[in-house]
């Protein structure tokens, strides 16, 4: 046992093989306290030299797995500061998401409008085949009339021959009307003799004069007439003519006529063929219009799904990020109570946990960016107050007044906490731009503090 209860009053515990109570409950207390330093016992405090060794190297290991403890937590507090990808992470989630969102409702807007092309196709086919047999009846209607105009060709043709004929015709009615004018000129020559050998004969001529006269007469009218059709048949075969000359430039233009509608024949029935091709390609169209919307509308469901599944990965992200910093919250407060009550820490080892302090007030910063920390701005500015505030313009520090590092120290430390302030400060006022922009710098002088204090921890040794 390390204490007994005094049996006497002459026994001097000061030189005992046994501890005092009084003594035992000051070095428990120290131990209790942390001062490590007033929790070992001097040899005066018991003569069983052993046993104080024995408790002196307890109280050392203790002080050590404590402060291995205190150093582990600091450095596991470290840790968990550089977890900074979260907000990254967060980040990259909700451009995910937002742009998921935003295809959602743009694949929304293609299903509507590829079912409404579908729609459209659909009603297009049928109008295609409307048209198509619409435009089989008016290729039919053509081909007949171009046929007409072929049998008018033909017609054309048989008339111009007739009228050949006719005034083939016309030169024969012509010659036999010479021949019967001159038939007329002979009579009308032999009346005149007739008359003139009545007169000869006197009285015995007189009834051979009337029938001259007669045959005269005969004979001016026969040729009267004949001078009358053969002004007419002038006139017809003029006519003739000119009709011919008219058929045959007719004819002449009919065929080359003929040739444009045997070419537009061949063009109707390419057109035809190009309806049919056309009314195919639409078949296929509003087909593959139906395969189309029916493919579109299982990649909506699937991006919907998706999108319904990056909201759920946002929301898990941001509560992964509170999470750790809640976890973070809870290891600091373990953290801060073993400092606390650790009066004993060595300078180097009191470098580490003044850095650590820093990096969880940029880690709260950080929180505060992801609205996960509310942080008080008078705090975060007062510089001096802070632990290494305090350490550097308290009596702790003594020892490093003179050290070039110390003194550089000051103003990156102040940097460090200003803006700090200003991130506060433009967050609070919405302009998390501005904020993330003091977030960064304060790593820039983060990063000159850790420099200044690693300097120090070396010189601490």
């Amino acid at each position: 046992m390390l204490f007994k209860k005094k049996q006497s009053k002459n026994i001097n515990p000061q030189h005992s093989e046994y501890i005092h109570k009084d003594t035992l409950v000051k070095v428990i207390s120290s131990v209790k306290d942390g001062n490590w330093s007033s929790a070992k016992l001097a040899y005066d405090d018991c003569e069983c030299k052993d046993l104080v060794d024995m408790w002196n190297e307890m109280i050392d290991s203790m002080y050590e797995e404590k402060k291995k403890t205190i150093l582990d937590v600091n450095r596991i507090m470290e840790t968990i500061t550089t977890m900074d990808s979260v907000k990254d992470m967060i980040n990259s989630v909700n451009t995910q998401t937002n742009a998921l969102h935003s295809m959602s409702a743009n694949i929304r807007d293609l299903s509507a409008s590829i079912e409404n092309v579908s729609y459209m196709s659909q009603k297009v086919s049928e109008s295609s085949m409307e048209v198509k047999q619409i435009t089989e009846v008016g290729v039919q209607n053509i081909s007949n009339s171009i046929e007409f105009v072929k049998r008018s060709f033909d017609d054309i043709e048989t008339i111009n021959k007739h009228m050949q004929e006719v005034k083939e015709k016309t030169h024969t009615i012509n010659n036999i009307v010479d021949i019967v004018k001159g038939i007329a000129d002979q009579s009308n020559l032999l009346a005149l003799n007739a008359a003139i050998e009545a007169a000869r004969a006197g009285e015995h001529g007189r009834g051979f004069a009337v029938v001259a006269d007669e045959v005269k007469k005969l004979a001016e009218h026969t040729k009267n007439s004949v001078l009358d059709i053969q002004t007419n048949l002038s006139s017809l075969q003029k006519d003739i003519d000119l009709s011919v000359e008219k058929i045959n430039a007719t004819s002449e233009q009919l065929g080359s006529g003929k040739q444009l509608v045997d070419s537009s024949l061949e063009s109707i029935a390419l057109i035809d063929n190009s309806i049919d091709a056309v009314n195919d390609t639409i078949m296929q169209v509003a087909a593959h219009t139906e395969e189309q919307a029916a493919v579109t509308q299982t990649f909506t469901s699937n991006v919907i799904d998706l999108s319904q599944q990056a909201d759920t990965i946002s929301n898990s992200s941001y509560g992964i990020g509170k999470g750790i910093f809640d976890l973070s919250k809870t290891i600091e407060a373990i953290r801060l109570e073993l400092v606390n009550v650790n009066s004993n820490l060595q300078d180097k080892d009191l470098i580490k946990i003044y850095k650590t302090d820093h990096l969880i007030w940029r880690w709260k910063v950080y929180n505060m960016l992801l609205g996960n920390e509310k942080i008080d701005i008078d705090i975060i500015s007062d510089y001096k107050q802070c632990r290494l505030g305090k350490w550097y313009y308290g009596p702790g520090s003594d020892k490093f007044k003179h050290s070039k590092a110390f003194i550089d120290l000051e103003k990156p430390h102040i940097d460090l906490h200003i803006a700090a302030k200003d991130a506060v400060i433009a967050y609070e006022n919405n302009d998390l731009e501005a904020s993330e922009e003091y977030l960064r710098k304060m790593d820039i002088h983060s990063k000159r503090v850790f420099e200044l204090l690693d300097q120090l921890e070396m010189e601490a040794d």
